[in-house]
């Protein structure tokens, strides 16, 4: 559970900057931006999240021998919360796509503004 929990971790740390709200002032700047992350920087981080963490899930919750792992882990009564860090990590990775199509939005009309100057 301490890689899935870091996993899930890692996501939520990308959702709580400011980048990741819709209704957040785009002239100030976001907590990974002040702490010298760029927009790009940002969206490199939220989709390297998508490319590792969405097979990650896929490999414990969908393949058989894991399956059979997690079953027997519930069937013997065991405490964990596997499960849930798994709904938990999808549900945090289906929140980046609004951060990832902002911030592609944001560097796209940069790049129309830079190019109208």
């Amino acid at each position: 559970t301490g890689q899935l929990d870091g996993r899930l971790s890692s996501v939520q740390m990308l959702l709580s900057s400011p980048d990741a709200d819709p209704q957040a002032d785009p002239h100030k700047p976001s907590l990974l931006c002040a702490a010298g992350s760029s927009s790009e920087d940002v969206l490199k981080r939220a989709l390297k999240r998508l490319e590792e963490d969405v097979p990650y899930h896929a490999a414990l919750f969908h393949d058989e021998t894991s399956l059979r792992t997690l079953k027997t882990i519930e069937s013997l009564g065991l405490p964990n919360d596997l499960r849930s860090l798994g709904s938990q990590l999808i549900a945090a990775l289906v929140a980046l796509l609004p951060l990832i199509t902002g911030t592609l939005e944001s560097m796209a009309a940069a790049a129309a503004a830079a190019a109208a100057a």
